[in-house]
């Protein structure tokens, strides 16, 4: 399934014996996870955003009322104030790029349009000390259309405040564009914010991104869940909020750097099923619900994996630009044997795959021991070769299952094949 610009796809594997086991030691759910506290506590001052107020924006301070004008003032060290309205990003965005396409990106050093599966997404990149907010009074509405474009992408960006918005696509249904996506960004300030789906997952936190501090949001109604954050490094704190309404279970990797609080939040059915029985959280005065499951395998939400219905499709190489690719499951092509990854080994060993195709034919890959830059082709058969920094090749061909829309890739390595979405 292809996620642009992202996203390692988050498998639960939960063992009967271990849940068990952790539903034995839940207890009282208001207690849950509260007897370690943090290790490390770095928290900001909090926006007091009921009697509407903001973070100090950083340096120059502009207001806009249209898209045009939103983009045209995305920078470094920029304090955008945006009139309330409806701000649909694709109408404008689909526009320009029809007409100007990469001369525009040219002209926008840190704002660029990139082609997504249905339409065209936004990134912004390499910013710092940018804030977005509005008067927290009257709705300020950022919309996209497509369905496989996130609302913002951030990248390598640092000190972004974003205060007092609604942000989501415009129609509920199956899509795979989350609603806000940070990669390898620190010190994000979120406060007074309302997103919700049909996103995948509300926020998407990837490579090395952290020191993100969400303060009295809401996160709803997304067809998998609130969050994903995958390779984090730093804090991610949320104070006085509530994730509700997912359609699945939201998906938390902890790394040695990472650490995920919770701080007077409310939770949601499956948001419960999810975090209440996580031994990686923190958790103080939080609401849970009362409707929680225990679910065997996790992500009951998620299409049932069926490799015999697979069906070869062809794509190019524009189609694979900028995409991030996931294993979900380890064939071995011998004996059959399917498992489904990640997954953790008794010794702790993380076992994963993942690929990533950036738009200049360079990417990476990595997997459970060890991790290399590439360079990569796609030809006119839709065979993509990945060629590893020793030389190595490996191959893979692109699938859909079923004809459920979704795209995946078939990666053949040396002693095992890989599903990836």
């Amino acid at each position: 399934m292809k996620r642009k610009r992202k996203r390692k796809v988050c498998i639960v594997l939960l063992l009967v014996a271990l849940l068990a086991s952790a539903l034995a030691g839940c207890g009282d759910k208001d207690s849950q996870n509260t007897d370690q506290p943090p290790t490390v506590t770095i928290t900001p001052a909090i926006p007091d955003v009921e009697n509407g107020e903001t973070p100090p924006p950083e340096g120059e301070v502009v207001t806009v009322s249209n898209v045009e004008e939103l983009l045209e003032s995305i920078g470094p060290h920029k304090g955008i104030m945006m009139k309330p309205g409806y701000y649909n990003l694709s109408e404008y965005i689909e526009d320009v790029w029809n007409r100007e396409g990469e001369n525009w990106n040219q002209r926008h050093p840190y704002v660029q349009l990139s082609e997504c599966y249905d339409g065209v997404e936004i990134f912004i990149r390499r910013v710092d000390d940018l804030s977005i907010y509005t008067d927290n009074e009257n709705l300020t509405e950022i919309v996209v259309e497509p369905r496989y474009a996130q609302v913002l992408n951030f990248e390598e960006c640092e000190n972004i405040t974003l205060s007092g918005l609604t942000m989501g696509h415009t129609e509920t249904g199956d899509c795979d564009g989350n609603v806000l996506d940070f990669y390898s960004c620190q010190n994000i300030n979120l406060s007074a914010m309302d997103i919700y789906g049909c996103g995948v997952y509300g926020i998407g936190c990837y490579d090395g991104t952290g020191e993100m501090y969400v303060y009295s949001s809401t996160i709803r109604d997304c067809s998998y869940g609130a969050l994903e954050i995958l390779g984090g490094n730093g804090r991610f704190e949320f104070h006085n909020c509530m994730l509700t309404g997912s359609a699945a279970y939201d998906c938390y990797e902890p790394t040695p750097n990472s650490e995920l609080a919770f701080y007077e939040c409310v939770f949601g059915d499956k948001e419960t099923s999810y975090y209440m029985f996580l031994e990686d959280i923190y958790a103080e005065d939080c609401i849970w619900s009362e409707n929680y499951e225990y679910p065997e395998y996790g992500y009951e939400g998620r299409v049932e994996f069926d490799p015999d219905t697979m069906e070869s499709v062809t794509v190019d190489r524009e189609f694979l630009n900028e995409s991030f690719w996931a294993g979900y499951a380890m064939v071995n092509p011998e004996s059959g044997e399917t498992v489904m990854i990640p997954y953790e080994e008794p010794d702790g060993t993380y076992v994963h795959v993942s690929l990533e195709l950036n738009g200049d034919g360079i990417g990476y890959y990595e997997n459970t021991n060890e991790f290399s830059n590439i360079t990569w082709t796609c030809d006119e058969d839709s065979i993509i070769r990945i060629t590893l920094e020793d030389g190595r090749n490996y191959y893979a061909t692109v699938w859909t299952m079923g004809n459920d829309g979704y795209i995946w890739l078939l990666l053949e390595l040396e002693e095992c094949m890989v599903w990836l979405y």
